[in-house]
Parts: structure tokens; sequence; C-alpha cells
């Protein structure tokens, strides 16, 4: 039996492989295997970094000023350029594979955990305005 999350990881992955507006980004690290984490761009230079590998949650990474007021039934985490790495309040960091792709170094980073095709896509429909 297929599990929710693998569902939605695979809706995930061909929603942004497939649709026309958005590319992969190839990271600046030729070792980087794109195991834990793999980035996307939209036309207009909006990145998505889509961790593929959670089993509750999907992670979906947004520059915050790209990101949309967050459905209800999404855990958001806020992570702060410090100058040298992402912090929460809590003081723990973000995803290290996201310092390989320039779109989002030094810049103010939102998590999104979603359980749901649904909110998947209102998240990503709002980066594509």
């Amino acid at each position: 039996m297929t599990r929710s999350i693998d569902e939605l990881r695979g809706f995930l992955r061909g929603y942004l492989l497939a649709h026309p507006t958005i590319s992969e980004i190839s990271s600046k690290t030729a070792t980087s295997s794109k195991a834990h984490l793999s980035a996307f761009r939209t036309k207009t230079g909006r990145p998505i970094g889509i961790e593929f590998d959670k089993d509750t949650l999907q992670n979906i990474w947004l520059r915050i000023q790209d990101a949309p007021p967050a459905p209800s039934s999404t855990k958001t985490t806020e992570k702060h350029w410090t100058g040298t790495e992402w912090k929460s309040l809590d003081g723990k960091g973000a995803n290290s594979n996201l310092s390989a792709y320039d779109d989002f170094h030094g810049h103010d980073l939102i998590r999104f955990g979603v359980n749901s095709q649904e909110d998947a896509v209102v998240i990503l429909e709002h980066v594509l305005r």
C-alpha cells in the first residue's frame, strides 16, 4: 500500500518537472547528488526548494519575499539569514543543501511543511504569479 506522503512526493515531482514555466536548478557544487533537496526556478526567477526524503511532511522552501500566506493546515518555520547561515528563533538552521543554490543564499527563507496536494498547489500557484 502506498503511503499518502509518497503519493504527495510523486505528485510534486511530476508537477514541478512537467510545468512549462518551472525548470530545475543545477547545484553550484559538482558533488551534490540532490538526495535531500532539489531546487527549481520559475521563469520569473523565484526559487523553490523541495525535500523529497521526509516521512510525514513534504517540505517546500521559498524565499520569504516570494511566499504566500500559509494554508492553515501547513507547518511553517522561518529561517533568517545571519550573514553566514540561516537560523530560526529556536536557533535551528535550515537544510544545509540550500547553500548549494545561489538563488537562496543571503535571503530569509520559509519552510512550508505540507501533507496534501491541495496545500502544495496553493503554495506553488502563488509562487508562479
